[in-house]
């Protein structure tokens, strides 16, 4: 989304289009602001921009997160993540699914415990 390419149709195509140039700017905006990266963090005045573009795809997104704006804003504006545990507990489940009827519960927490 750096609106350079290597490829020199795609670099045409950025330098040529101002509805791509719009689009691109608008989705960089929206990284920048959910990775914290960017000083204006209120996430209504994005939707209103992206509302704005003629990009369907986008003006649909953004009618979905303002449906549950407050939501994005807090996951925004809160520093805290839920990542490391959505990740341990997806481990479990898949090293549960695979050993399913396999061995018994011994094996399967000595295999979630020393896995890695």
């Amino acid at each position: 989304l750096k609106g350079e390419s290597d490829n020199p149709k795609l670099a045409e195509l950025y330098k040529s289009s101002p509805q791509i140039k719009e689009l691109l700017s608008v989705c960089q905006d929206f990284g920048d602001m959910i990775n914290g990266n960017t000083y204006d963090k209120d996430i209504r005045k994005w939707i209103e921009k992206a509302k704005a573009t003629r990009n369907m795809a986008l003006t649909n997104f953004a009618y979905g997160i303002e449906k549950d704006w407050e939501a994005v804003q807090a996951a925004i504006d809160i520093p805290f993540s839920n990542g490391l545990l959505e990740g341990t507990v997806n481990k479990i489940k898949a090293v549960k699914r695979q050993m399913y009827n396999r061995a018994g519960s011994k094996l399967l927490r000595a295999k979630i415990l020393y896995s890695q």
